[in-house]
């Protein structure tokens, strides 16, 4: 199982490197690591647990020690992260199941998580984090595959490195349908569900 899981984030690294890369982003590695190591390892776990009968309880704790929200129709949170001494990140998850999926992200080239979240809620959540809803998002072929490969379910992850005044954007699918993750280094977190 632990070899899976260290393939799998292998592949999850390259894909970022890319994503940032494009971005001229590659500080915010560590970030994105954070968020989404932690989905892969549950996965496999339940991969695992089907499989063999196994069953690990990760109902309200993360593996990384983190905080999981219950979104079964979709959410966003906004969090801020600190590393070492460093200025905080500004952070926003989305996830989107498929419907929203389909009609607010596959059919578009770019698009902002603050118009997103506003055609679904009417509103965009008081955070005190405006750079990471306006952001803009690329949806590419990348993203897509990701995307469908997680039951074409959404998720969209900004983030803004107040340290480095870095931005970034990375699309990809949300193959936890049901969870947004926040790590345990999270602060001043705002959630809302769909």
């Amino acid at each position: 199982m632990n070899d899976e899981i260290n393939i799998e984030k292998e592949k999850l690294r390259e894909d970022l490197y890319e994503q940032l890369k494009k971005q001229d982003a590659l500080v915010l590695m560590e970030v994105y690591e954070e968020i989404l190591y932690p989905e892969i390892e549950r996965q496999i776990e339940r991969e695992y647990a089907e499989k063999y009968g196994y069953v690990k309880p990760t109902e309200y704790r993360s593996s990384s020690g983190g905080r999981s929200y219950y979104a079964p129709r979709g959410g966003v949170v906004t969090y801020l992260t600190k590393s070492f001494d460093y200025k905080p990140t500004e952070v926003l998850i989305m996830g989107l199941d498929e419907d929203k999926s389909y009609d607010l992200v596959l059919n578009m080239s770019s698009f902002s998580a603050g118009d997103v979240v506003k055609s679904i809620l009417g509103f965009i959540p008081k955070s005190g984090f405006s750079v990471v809803f306006t952001l803009q998002s690329m949806v590419d072929r990348l993203a897509i595959n990701n995307i469908k490969q997680c039951g074409r379910c959404a998720k969209v992850i900004n983030t803004y490195s107040r340290e480095w005044n870095t931005r970034a954007s990375i699309v990809t699918g949300w193959c936890d349908r049901f969870n947004l993750e926040v790590p345990s280094n999270a602060y001043n977190v705002s959630f809302e569900s769909f």
